[in-house]
């Protein structure tokens, strides 16, 4: 919890601002998300309220998914898939490839194969 307070982050999507920790950006590792986190990222911050903020050009009632997944884990997966219409789950999808976020994915895709079969 330490860490997550002292690694605070602005993302704005879409101009929506969520806040989160770069520990949680970091829970999928080989994704756009946690590498942009990295100082060597060709994406750097600028400073908003005195937080590190990024700005990404995506559809932020989408984003607040992925970033639900990362808080929480795959659980979340298939309360989504038990919640949300096929047109949600699939722009959630596509998010998910356009971060990289591969466990994710394979999660999404799980949850297919077992929803419709």
């Amino acid at each position: 919890m330490y860490d997550e307070q002292k690694e605070r982050v602005v993302l704005n999507v879409g101009g929506r601002r969520y806040e989160t920790s770069i520990p949680t950006l970091k829970r999928e590792a080989d994704s756009l998300l946690a590498k942009m986190t990295k100082p060597i990222s060709p994406l750097q911050p600028y400073v908003t309220d005195g937080l590190p903020t990024y700005f990404l050009d995506r559809d932020p009632s989408i984003f607040s998914f992925l970033l639900d997944y990362l808080r929480n884990g795959p659980k979340v997966v298939k309360l989504w898939f038990h919640t949300q219409d096929p047109t949600v789950r699939s722009r959630i999808y596509i998010e998910a490839e356009h971060f990289k976020m591969k466990e994710l994915i394979n999660e999404i895709e799980n949850c297919w194969k077992e929803f419709l079969f």
